[in-house]
C-alpha cells in the first residue's frame, strides 16, 4: 500500500520551527482547503476515478481474477489521488498565497491532514475509517454529534475512546474518527453516500435506504421525520465469513454444516429465519455457496446484499419510486420476471410482504432448491409470518388453502439467534411435517443445547425429503 506522508519529504522543515506561525488543528485546516481541493480534484480526475478510489481488502479478491484486476486498478487510482492531494496541501503551505501558509504545520501533520482531506472530499467524512475495519458491523449515527458502533460484538461510543483502554486497536480506530461538525455537514456526507446510487433525500422525501459500494445496508431519516436531526443506520456484512469461520465462531459444528450442505445440494427449499441482526444474510450467503457450479441461480433482493460467488449468478434488485412517483420495481415483479429466465435456483434475499405468495407458488410449480430468509421469533413463527405475508397479496384465497401450500412449498427451517455477547448461533433446524395439513407442525432435526454449548440431533429427516434428495444425487 502507498506509504502515506512520503509525498511530504520535500517540505521545508522550517515550517515546524517558526514561532511566528499560527496554530491550527487538522480539522480546521481541512475546512479551509476543502472547497478549492474538491474543485482541483474534479479538474484532475474523471467521475469514475473519484467514485472508484477505495481499495478492497486483498482477502476478498484472492479467488476472483476479475476482482483482483479491479483491485489493482483501484490501487493505482488511490495512489494518484492521494499524491495529488498531498502536493496540493504542500503547495498551500509553501506558496506565499497559500491558504495554509501562515499556519504551523509540519511534515508529520501533513499526512494526517491529507488523510482527513481525502475522507472529507471523497469519502464519508469522520466515519470513513470505520469502513476500513472489518470488525465494525453496525454504525449508528444517533444525531450528527452522537455516533455509536458495534465492533466485534461490543457497543462503542466513538466520542469516548478513553473508556476502552483495554482494547488498544479500538482506541487507535476511535482516534481516527470523529463526529460531524453540524447538521449540514452530516447531510452533505449522507447525500454523497446516496448520489452514486441515483437516490436523494430531502424534506419531501425524508426517508431513504440504499446499498453502499461495499454492500453495507443504509437507512437514513432527516428532519422532520427524525426529530433530533439526521439519523443514519448502517449495517455492514462480513465478506470474509465462510463455513470455516462459522466453525471457529461456534455458529454451527461440522455435523450441522455437512447436513445443511447436503440439503442445499439435494434441492430442499430452505427458510433461514431469525431476529434482526441474527446473521440470516451471512448464513444465506454461505448456504448459497453450496449451489453446484453448473446450475443457473437468480438472486432477488430489496437491496442487493448477497455476496456469494457463482459463475452464472444473475442478480436482480428492486427499485423504489422516483421523486415523480414512477419507476418502481418490486420484488414480486422481479420474481415473476425471474420465472421466465430459466432459473435452476431462485434465492430470495428476504421475504417482506406480498411476494411471499409468489415464492410459495414458485416452490410448488417445479422450482426446487429455493433459499430465502424471514424475520421471526422462532422456527414455527416463521411459517405463521409467511402465511400473514402471503395473505397481503390479496388473492382472495382462504388462509387454510394458503397454509396447505406453504406446507408443500417449504421443506426446512433454519433458525438463528444473536446472543447478548454478540455471537450468532444456529439454534434450531427443523423439517416441515407434510403429513399434517391443517396446521403447521415441525420435526426437530438439530437443537442447540445452551448448557453444553453443543448441538443435539433429535430426529432424522422424514423419508419424503430423503427421497427428494436421492433423486438429486444426495444420499444421507
Amino acid at each position: 500500500m502507498f506509504e502515506r506522508g512520503k509525498s511530504f519529504n520535500s517540505l521545508n522543515e522550517r515550517l515546524s520551527g517558526e514561532s511566528s506561525k499560527l496554530k491550527i488543528d487538522d480539522d480546521r485546516a481541512v475546512e479551509l482547503i476543502k472547497e478549492s481541493l474538491q474543485l482541483h480534484l474534479r479538474n484532475q480526475f474523471s467521475f469514475e476515478d473519484l467514485m472508484g478510489w477505495r481499495v478492497p481488502p486483498e482477502h476478498l479478491v484472492a479467488k476472483d481474477e476479475v476482482a483482483k484486476k479491479k483491485r489493482d486498478i483501484a490501487k493505482i487510482t488511490y495512489r494518484k489521488i492521494y499524491e495529488t492531494i498531498a502536493k496540493f496541501i504542500e503547495n498551500e503551505c509553501n506558496s506565499n498565497t497559500g491558504l495554509l501558509n501562515k499556519y504551523d504545520i509540519n511534515r508529520i501533520r501533513m499526512a494526517s491532514i491529507c488523510e482527513k482531506a481525502l475522507n472529507e472530499c471523497l469519502g464519508f467524512g469522520p466515519i470513513e475509517p470505520l469502513f476500513n475495519d472489518p470488525l465494525v458491523m453496525e454504525i449508528i449515527i444517533v444525531n450528527p454529534f452522537k455516533i455509536i458502533i458495534e465492533r466485534a460484538g461490543r457497543k462503542v461510543d466513538i466520542s469516548t475512546p478513553e473508556k476502552y483502554s483495554d482494547d488498544p486497536e479500538l482506541v487507535k480506530l476511535l482516534n481516527k474518527c470523529g463526529t460531524f461538525k453540524s447538521e449540514d455537514h452530516c447531510k452533505a456526507i449522507l447525500e454523497r453516500m446516496l448520489q452514486p446510487l441515483g437516490k436523494s433525500i430531502d424534506i419531501n422525501r425524508p426517508i431513504s435506504s440504499a446499498r453502499l459500494p461495499d454492500g453495507s445496508r443504509l437507512m437514513a431519516q432527516i428532519y422532520p421525520i427524525s426529530v433530533d436531526g439526521t439519523t443514519i443506520s448502517i449495517r455492514r456484512f462480513r465478506q470474509d465469513i465462510d463455513e470455516n469461520a462459522y466453525l471457529e465462531k461456534g455458529t454451527w459444528n461440522k455435523e450441522v454444516m455437512d447436513f445443511l450442505r447436503n440439503c442445499v445440494i439435494g434441492r430442499l427449499n430452505i427458510i433461514v429465519a431469525g431476529g434482526t441482526s441474527s446473521g440470516k444474510t451471512t448464513t444465506l450467503n454461505i448456504l448459497s455457496s453450496y449451489i453446484p457450479k453448473d446450475e443457473w441461480p437468480i438472486t432477488i433482493e430489496d437491496n442487493a446484499e448477497l455476496q456469494f460467488k457463482h459463475p452464472y449468478v444473475r442478480r436482480l434488485e428492486a427499485r423504489e419510486k422516483n421523486t415523480e412517483g414512477l419507476g418502481e420495481v418490486t420484488q414480486r415483479t422481479l420474481l415473476r420476471t425471474a420465472l421466465r429466465m430459466r432459473p435452476d435456483r431462485i434465492v430470495m434475499g428476504e421475504m417482506r410482504g406480498e411476494e411471499a405468495y409468489d415464492v410459495i407458488n414458485a416452490n410448488n410449480t417445479g422450482h426446487d432448491g429455493g433459499l430465502t430468509t424471514a424475520h421471526a421469533n422462532s422456527a414455527l413463527d416463521a411459517l405463521s409470518r409467511i402465511l400473514n405475508m402471503a395473505l397481503t397479496a390479496g388473492t382472495g384465497l382462504p388462509s387454510e388453502a394458503i397454509k396447505g401450500q406453504i406446507i408443500s412449498a417449504f421443506d426446512l427451517v433454519v433458525y438463528q439467534e444473536r446472543f447478548r455477547d454478540g455471537r450468532r448461533v444456529i439454534t434450531e433446524i427443523s423439517a416441515i411435517d407434510e403429513n399434517v395439513k391443517d396446521e403447521f407442525s415441525l420435526i426437530n432435526i438439530f437443537k442447540y443445547d445452551f448448557k453444553s454449548s453443543t448441538w443435539k440431533k433429535n430426529n432424522e429427516l422424514p423419508f419424503y425429503y430423503l427421497d427428494k434428495m436421492r433423486k438429486n444425487g444426495v444420499n444421507i
